[in-house]
């Protein structure tokens, strides 16, 4: 007598108690899955953030200065174009840090240059520029003969104050009598400096070489001891006063 036997499920087929996987069709679909929020930042936000610090030199002079006036353009190109992206853009905060460090830094180093400009001429003594108010206008021509121009005759023994740089010797201390040149450009330095570009300064004491701008206080004369050599100085300045200059100006 025969008998029916039921089938066996098969083993492999899947369990319809377990959770369904992604691919099946009673699952709703999630458009974000396997995605990412990313905002770009433009280069000018951290270029700027950075112009920024750099900025922070303009406490101590041109430079600095200059670099915070960039730093300013920068950050504020870099705010503007981040907030009108309406959020398509990031980095609002690192370029308004920057912005703020170059604004900053802007004023207050223009404020520092203003104020020692201002205050440092000794008292008593008559700030002449040695560019514009000697070189420039150094010597006249009048019937054939050149002669010193009236206008750097009318400085002679009177109490000025003067900038310029150490023309660069073998002695780099105690010095007491070195050349001054209106400018430390390559044309001077290694060269033979124009008669008009340069002036020989005697101090009452010995000071160290410093090859950044300087500045003395006293009077012009015209050298005794001119003999049209090389390196020999028309112009004699007999100092009472000597330092580093406190601005480039």
């Amino acid at each position: 007598m025969s008998q029916l036997v039921d089938a066996p499920d098969d083993v492999n087929a899947p369990d319809s108690s377990s959770e369904p996987s992604v691919h099946d069709s009673r699952v709703p679909y999630d458009p974000t899955y396997g995605q990412f929020d990313y905002v770009p930042m433009p280069v000018v936000a951290p270029i700027g953030a950075v112009i920024g610090l750099v900025s922070l030199l303009a406490y101590f002079g041109l430079f600095g200065i200059l670099m915070a006036i960039i730093g300013t353009l920068v950050g504020l190109y870099a705010a503007v174009k981040i907030g009108r992206s309406h959020g398509a853009y990031a980095g609002m905060k690192l370029a308004v840090l920057g912005l703020v460090l170059s604004v900053t830094s802007a004023v207050g180093g223009i404020s520092r240059q203003v104020y020692l400009y201002q205050n440092e001429v000794p008292e008593g003594y008559e700030r002449v520029s040695f560019s514009s108010q000697i070189s420039k206008n150094a010597f006249v021509v009048e019937n054939g003969v050149q002669d010193i121009h009236p206008d750097v005759k009318a400085l002679f023994d009177k109490p000025i104050f003067l900038k310029g740089f150490m023309y660069p010797t073998q002695k780099n201390t105690d010095i007491d009598d070195f050349l001054m040149l209106k400018d430390n450009g390559q044309c001077c330095f290694g060269g033979q400096p124009e008669l008009q570009d340069m002036i020989q300064v005697k101090l009452p004491e010995g000071v160290d070489y410093s090859q950044r701008r300087v500045a003395v206080a006293g009077k012009l004369k015209v050298n005794p001891r001119y003999q049209g050599g090389s390196l020999d100085s028309l112009f004699l300045f007999e100092a009472d006063y000597f330092d580093e200059a406190q601005t480039a100006f």
